[in-house]
């Protein structure tokens, strides 16, 4: 008995009457989902209701063909568990009538959507490459157990591997990468993405794989864009020019070290090498500089890449931070991303924060003029974020990652003159001087030193600090330095809940400010949160516009009486406001709303 149709009622298209293709398309996407989802590979071909009109075969081939592609890419997983479903969607299409099947085997493109080689078989393998020929496909696979020993897979892998658009290669922990080192000889011409993975606590040198050439892909792969390399490297002396996109992460443990990671003086060989670098990402790929590495370091050009737009350099090493600020010469218009870990796997001397800050601040332009400024303390990875005014994309972030620390020197900073100075600024209550805080105390107070010049003329202040952070406490230091702050910006409206956030925006440090702008949301009407802003806006009376913040989707959750709503919450927060506050609210990435 053959299946039943899906139950999508027949729609008749007449000549005179067609619909938009969009239209059309979507509501045949919709019925051949619906085909594909119910039909089975073992059932008999699903019989096509009578129509009259416009019928299915009546579609031009293609069309129906890339019906049959958005219906093929439908699946959200990656890898080989996508292209197997992928695979399905395509065999279930094409057993839906015999026009259908005729459209699906001569679109090759379609072929080369579902290409995969885990659990395949070498004969089904065959007809996807057979019959793909010449689309060019993505390749995904982990090299392992599963898949060391086909040699038939890879001798057919090998011969059409000139097609190989997309590489993605995981090498499975215990195994060597000798199936990856026989594709990296071989010439990729089609190949805009490559990425490698080494699973486990390692970090190879791929420059092993091709020892008697002088390049990845027999150095002829012209239309590589990405590369994207974890847990491994490789030499970029001969990488081709038109790379757009480079990645190199060493991630895993820490304790790892001894793995063999790129040289710094090897940088000079990317020298006029990638003109079209927008993102570059190193994460932990370098090893510490020798004394001789610094002096020639110190002789060489610097490395410069006109079209950077996102730098972003991760790294358990101040004096690498240092070295590779020297090195390398970014556009002013290039956001950079600076991230200094602190190991908890080592001993640390309480001076290495003071350090750290002098190496990551070598990365901000001070001749930019900054119109924003960041400042978070949240899970251990505190920030300072600069928004430079002109260009107005460019955004210096410096992070630094805090977790567990092991200090040394444990009496850097005298206990007693840290409580002294809370107790004469606040009149008591001193934080809990753990770790942490000892060397956040250091981090804040070195980089409103260092960056005083860029801070002291910055507008516009965000805070990302909650009200049971003691960080407060900790930024004493560089509120002397913010000097022209004319307005705050509040990312967590329980910040005002915490009164010790007053205590850093008296007149005396912040004394230009006028203006704040706060979230509005459920902790906004607790009842510390309008206690404290209105104590806060009672002392600091030259505050004179509030403007609550409130999300686009909260909007379209209120329906058609947000306004109403908006305007309810906005008069029970404040109530305790001084008469002379101007009332505002704005819509988060929208038009600004004005409140009667």
């Amino acid at each position: 008995m053959p299946q039943e149709l899906p139950s999508v009622a027949p729609q008749v298209y007449k000549p005179d009457s067609l619909c938009p293709a969009e239209v059309l398309l979507h509501e045949f996407l919709a019925m051949a989902r619906n085909l594909a989802a119910e039909s089975t590979l073992d059932s008999p071909r699903p019989a096509l209701p009578e129509q009259t009109g416009f019928t299915l075969s009546d579609f031009p081939s293609e069309v129906l063909s890339e019906v049959f592609y958005h219906v093929v890419d439908s699946q959200s997983a990656i890898g080989h568990s996508a292209a197997h479903a992928r695979a399905v969607n395509l065999l279930h299409l094409s057993q839906v009538s015999a026009y259908f099947r005729h459209v699906a085997i001569n679109s090759s493109s379609l072929w080369a959507m579902i290409i995969y080689i885990e659990r395949v078989n070498v004969g089904f393998l065959e007809a996807m490459l057979a019959r793909s020929d010449p689309s060019p496909f993505d390749l995904t696979f982990v090299e392992g157990a599963d898949l060391s020993a086909h040699d038939q897979i890879w001798s057919l892998i090998f011969a059409n591997f000139y097609r190989v658009a997309n590489l993605h290669v995981e090498v499975a922990e215990g195994y060597n990468g000798r199936v990856l080192g026989g594709l990296l000889r071989l010439p990729a011409p089609s190949m805009s993405q490559c990425t490698i993975h080494f699973i486990g606590d390692r970090n190879v040198c791929l420059d092993d794989f091709f020892p008697r050439i002088s390049a990845p892909f027999s150095s002829y792969s012209p239309a590589l864009r990405r590369l994207n390399l974890s847990n491994c490297f490789i030499s970029m002396k001969y990488s081709p020019r038109s790379l757009s996109q480079v990645s190199i992460r060493c991630i895993g443990n820490d304790a790892y070290n001894h793995s063999p990671r790129l040289q710094l003086r090897s940088l000079a060989d990317w020298h006029r090498r990638f003109d079209c670098l927008q993102p570059l990402d190193l994460y932990d790929c370098f090893e510490e500089c020798t004394e001789a590495d610094t002096a020639r370091i110190a002789a060489q050009t610097p490395v410069y890449f006109p079209s950077l737009r996102l730098f972003t350099l991760r790294t358990t090493s101040t004096e690498v931070c240092r070295e590779v600020a020297s090195i390398i010469q970014l556009p002013a218009t290039c956001s950079r991303n600076i991230i200094i870990v602190f190991s908890s796997q080592r001993m640390f001397e309480m001076e290495e924060a003071a350090t750290a800050v002098q190496a990551v601040t070598k990365f901000v332009p001070v001749q930019t003029e900054y119109a924003e400024c960041a400042i978070s303390m949240g899970d251990n990875r505190p920030f300072l974020r600069l928004i430079a005014a002109r260009p107005r994309s460019s955004v210096i972030t410096l992070r630094f990652a805090l977790s567990d620390l092991k200090v040394r020197n444990w009496n850097a900073i005298s206990v007693g003159t840290l409580l002294r100075m809370l107790s004469r600024t606040w009149g008591g209550g001193a934080p809990t001087l753990a770790t942490n805080n000892r060397i956040l105390y250091q981090i804040w107070t070195a980089l409103g030193g260092t960056l005083s010049a860029v801070l002291s003329s910055i507008p516009i202040l965000h805070l990302w600090i909650n009200k049971e952070s003691p960080a407060q406490f900790l930024l004493h230091d560089i509120f002397k330095h913010l000097r022209g702050v004319r307005e705050i910006r509040s990312q967590t409206s329980d910040l005002w809940a915490n009164s010790t956030i007053h205590h850093l925006l008296t007149r005396e440090l912040i004394p230009s400010l006028n203006k704040i702008r706060i979230p509005l949301d459920d902790a906004t009407t607790s009842l510390a949160v309008i206690k404290g802003l209105g104590c806060f806006l009672q002392a600091r009376r030259e505050v004179r516009t509030v403007v609550f913040r409130i999300r686009s989707s909260t909007l379209r959750r209120m329906g058609y009486a947000a306004f109403e709503e908006i305007r309810s919450v906005i008069r029970d927060v404040s109530r305790d406001f001084p008469d002379t506050v101007s009332l505002d609210w704005a819509e988060l990435r929208g038009q600004r709303k004005a409140h009667d």
